[in-house]
């Protein structure tokens, strides 16, 4: 080989082994595009991904269902009042006469109803009557009336509604949905987490593919200028320069391909966080290598089967189910209540003041004590009740165990696909190495002539393939870990615990809900 030759040749080597040993950067991002981190996607998934609000307003609805449940044992104050005009026909000698009267009343009962489901209610109240008999030119008049009256009621259901469960049965239910709502919330937002930060380090992989797609381009074209500039000093056949420009389309359309799949990539993140309308832009990664998770812990399948929220969601609604079926058959139960009064009257003609006195020293007591008796003449309604509760709970108890079995064999496939990839990520970096020395000895070689620029070229192809393969794996790795993650629950604690307190929503309702914690402020 001709010094001249060695001297046009050497230069593009080494910048070959240069631009294909220089780790893999990327193209460069759209104009008003901002690089992204990993924290960064998270929190503005969070913050915007429609799916993961509307489980935090399903929450928060839930809330609110037991703070309605929980008035319902407060006490009741009732003020009314009224006045009434009564016109009465009646016979009297010789034709018909209407007579008149006038009335009011007024009064104020406070009621509560205890869990016991006993009702309680305690009226105070007043009333004036006037009427034609009470005309001051009439002989023996009297009136107008005055009256005051206090009055203590008990109603006790002794069948139907009787009994602290049948009480807190609703206000248990309603905890039991709320628990429900924040297990979905934990649930959908560990999967968001997955899916986002999955997506992230899908969209760190297409990049890297375009940089090393890139960088092969370039060195093609490096070398069909070489190939074309030796033709010129007769040291290489034209017909020769044709597979230089084959390579140099073929990398052409590598890149091209893999600019697309990054767009799409871009607009999968871009779905994922919320954030996909017109005209927006999503930056690129700006981690150059991701990290490598640690090994998984031995207890994984053991943390799976104790803390995954899919399975913690199910747990939750087998307790609802059963708190259900515990009182779905009370409301077809006969009905026999046992209801008491005690009422002390007060009554004064033309003045109010022996009313009140005859009230206040119980001078008019009177009292009631009654039973009410209801039954439905066909029961197969509480028979109904009953067995679609007991259903309901074993269909709950059938979903928990066929999801245990699921998510078992979920986290044994993830520990399998994640020790492979492990080990595939070391024998790629391996195969990268030993493929860099390859092309380094053939440059030396090719220096004293004992190669040619075919074994070059079949060692730069071998060195991208494996910067890909490496690429490929450290993704695929990431992606198994974040699998056992979410399995496990531990995604969740990755950014932070899911915790009592900070939900905003967009309706300014009772902040009562939870948070992903302080790493990013989930909500």
């Amino acid at each position: 080989m001709s010094k001249a030759i060695l001297a046009r040749v050497l230069p593009l080597l080494s910048a070959t082994a240069a631009l294909l040993l220089a780790p893999a950067s990327g193209a460069e991002e759209p104009a008003g595009a901002l690089a992204l981190t990993e924290a960064e996607v998270v929190s503005k998934a969070v913050a915007q991904n429609p799916g993961l609000r509307a489980s935090v307003l399903e929450l928060e609805s839930a809330e609110w269902g037991v703070v309605a449940e929980e008035v319902r044992y407060a006490f009741v104050l009732q003020i009314d009042g009224g006045v009434t005009r009564t016109a009465s026909p009646g016979l009297i000698p010789g034709g018909v006469s209407t007579a008149e009267s006038y009335s009011a009343e007024a009064g104020a009962e406070l009621r509560k109803r205890l869990l016991w489901g006993t009702d309680l209610s305690f009226r105070l109240g007043g009333s004036w009557q006037l009427s034609d008999a009470a005309r001051r030119d009439l002989p023996g008049a009297l009136g107008p009336a005055y009256g005051t009256y206090a009055r203590f009621s008990v109603v006790q259901p002794l069948l139907r509604g009787s009994g602290r469960e049948v009480g807190e049965a609703d206000i248990l239910v309603a905890s039991a949905r709320r628990t429900s709502a924040e297990r979905a919330r934990d649930r959908t937002a560990s999967e968001l987490l997955r899916s986002v930060v999955t997506a992230y380090w899908e969209l760190w992989y297409a990049d890297a593919v375009v940089g090393i797609q890139e960088q092969s381009r370039a060195v093609a074209i490096q070398q069909r200028d070489d190939a074309a500039a030796r033709v010129k000093v007769g040291a290489l056949a034209p017909a020769d320069v044709l597979s230089f420009e084959t390579r140099v389309a073929t990398r052409d359309e590598d890149v091209l391909n893999a600019q697309v799949e990054r767009q799409r990539r871009q607009a999968e993140l871009s779905r994922q966080i919320g954030a996909l309308r017109e005209g927006s832009t999503l930056g690129l990664p700006s981690e150059d290598v991701p990290p490598t998770p640690a090994p998984p812990p031995a207890d994984t399948e053991k943390a799976a089967l104790a803390e995954s929220v899919q399975l913690r969601e199910l747990e939750a609604a087998l307790e609802l189910a059963r708190l259900q079926a515990r009182t779905a058959e009370d409301p077809q139960r006969s009905r026999l209540d046992l209801d008491a009064y005690v009422q002390a009257d007060g009554l004064g003609n033309d003045e109010v003041g022996p009313a009140v006195k005859q009230l206040g020293t119980l001078g008019a007591v009177s009292a009631h004590v009654g039973l009410t008796y209801e039954t439905p003449l066909d029961d197969s309604g509480r028979r109904a009740a009953a067995a679609r509760a007991r259903l309901a709970v074993d269909v709950a108890a059938q979903r928990l165990a066929e999801a245990r079995q699921s998510v078992l064999s979920e986290v044994r496939t993830a520990l399998t696909s994640e020790a492979a990839a492990r080990r595939r990520l070391a024998l790629a970096e391996e195969t990268t190495r030993i493929a860099e020395r390859q092309l380094e000895a053939e440059r030396a070689r090719f220096q004293t002539g004992a190669s040619t620029a075919l074994a070059i070229l079949t060692a730069e192809d071998e060195v991208r393939s494996a910067q890909l393969r490496v690429a490929r794996v450290r993704a695929e790795l990431l992606e198994a870990s974040l699998t056992l993650q979410h399995l496990t629950g531990r995604l969740l604690a990755r950014y932070g615990s899911l915790a009592q307190g900070g939900v905003s929503t967009a309706g300014g309702g009772r902040r009562r809900g939870a948070s992903l914690g302080p790493r990013v402020g989930l909500f």
